[in-house]
């Protein structure tokens, strides 16, 4: 699939979704570039790509990247690295289930200089008869800022997502 936009001011983005299945695989990945033309003073472009596979007997992969350029000449460059392996099966019949352990790293989002990372945990159970997936999750933030110092943050989440 190929999608896009242009907008006022110039800006544009261009994506390339692929996906298929090949013995007893599943593949999906994409390539996006978007450009904000004059609608920003501040950002300019903006490449990101991801890949997943989830193979036959559960287990799944899945790494996505980016680079962020900014306009003034005294910014370094944003870059984005995540990955994530994960597992499901079907312990019960109501349902597969899921757990997942994933990490990411970032540089210079908010200012030069900064290195941010995360890591997370998760858990989703399906509930065929119900359309319904219960998820847990856990992710640690670490941020590292030159002249600056701020606590880790942690967030713990529960939920149910319901389908129609």
């Amino acid at each position: 699939m190929v999608s896009g936009s242009w907008l006022q001011g110039g800006a544009t983005d261009l994506a390339l979704r692929y996906s298929a299945s090949f013995g007893g695989a599943d593949f999906a990945s994409s390539i996006a570039v978007a450009n904000t033309g004059s609608t920003s003073t501040t950002v300019g472009e903006t490449y990101n790509a991801s890949a997943s596979l989830l193979l036959e007997n559960g287990l799944n992969f899945t790494l996505a990247g980016g680079v962020r350029n900014f306009k003034a000449s005294t910014s370094s460059d944003s870059e984005f690295l995540y990955g994530k392996l994960g597992y499901q099966f079907s312990p019960f019949k109501i349902g597969k289930t899921a757990f997942s352990f994933g990490y990411a790293s970032q540089d210079n989002l908010a200012a030069s200089g900064d290195e941010a990372d995360f890591f997370e945990i998760g858990a989703t159970q399906r509930l065929d008869e119900w359309a319904t997936e219960l998820y847990a999750g856990f992710r640690q933030y670490y941020l590292d800022r030159p002249g600056s110092s701020f606590d880790d943050v942690s967030i713990t989440m529960f939920g149910a997502m319901v389908t129609f």
